[in-house]
């Protein structure tokens, strides 16, 4: 399955996604007890879309693993424009998989005279 549908227009030559993975930690002044010590983020570089989620508790152990996968809302006229389509969380704990299918995006001819 390619993270971001098949029309995608930057996928490397192995089908992965150039990503730029960010860390985000949280500040112990502002939440002292959260119960994750870090989050990572995989980025797409080419829109901006965030296609995978870590989270680690406070001892360092990853707890979770979130994917998506997304689609181009305007295959049909060329214009590039990604939505989240399908999300996977794998909750390590307990080693349970689920999955969200997301189908509600309209789209809408804002020029169209009607």
């Amino acid at each position: 399955m390619k993270p971001m549908g098949d029309s995608h227009p930057s996928y490397n030559t192995d089908g992965g996604v150039a990503c730029y993975v960010v860390e985000a930690k949280p500040r112990s002044d502002r939440l002292p007890n959260y119960f994750c010590s870090k989050i990572l983020y995989w980025i797409d570089r080419e829109m901006s879309c965030p296609l995978r989620t870590e989270q680690y508790d406070q001892c360092g152990n990853l707890i979770m693993v979130g994917e998506r996968l997304m689609r181009n809302q305007y295959p049909e006229d060329g214009r590039l424009g990604y939505t989240p389509l399908i999300f996977i969380f794998w909750r390590a704990g307990i080693d349970l998989i689920t999955a969200g299918f997301h189908d509600y995006h309209k789209k809408v001819d804002w020029l169209a005279d009607n």
